[in-house]
């Protein structure tokens, strides 16, 4: 009976702590990438911490993003629905600096995107290109 109760507070405790963490929206929400999936192997390769952080927000109102890269920032459109998304980088600006590679995963397999998923505060887009993008919400 006393290991029933344990159990049920519990539950009880971690279903409470659940309530509390909330699924990210997707637009206005800034994403921090933290890693990149290869679509070939499924292995993953974290992001630096020696290198500035990589970003990007989606703009519901005019349906728009920012990104910011390691030393270039980039804009460009999205359409998307529940599950698909589909992303148009426009233009970046062309600055050459240590960790630029990780621009070019970054703003590279954006525009492969074809769906992405939300999991409270990582959000996943997976490419038709070399790279799953993984990123976390910021605010």
């Amino acid at each position: 009976m006393k290991n029933a109760f344990l159990i049920s507070a519990l539950l009880l405790l971690i279903a409470c702590e659940r309530e509390q963490v909330q699924l990210k929206p997707f637009a206005n929400t800034k994403w921090t990438l933290t890693a990149i999936q290869n679509t070939s192997t499924n292995s993953i390769i974290y992001y630096p911490e020696t290198l500035t952080k990589e970003s990007i927000v989606f703009v519901d109102s005019i349906s728009t993003l920012h990104g910011t890269g390691v030393c270039n920032g980039c804009g460009g459109t999205y359409t998307m629905d529940s599950v698909t998304v589909k992303i148009k980088i426009l233009g970046c600006t062309q600055i050459s600096c240590k960790g630029d590679e990780w621009e070019d995963y970054l703003f590279g397999n954006l525009d492969s995107t074809y769906k992405y998923k939300i999991d409270f505060n990582q959000l996943t887009f997976y490419s038709k290109g070399t790279y799953n993008l993984i990123f976390y919400a910021n605010n």
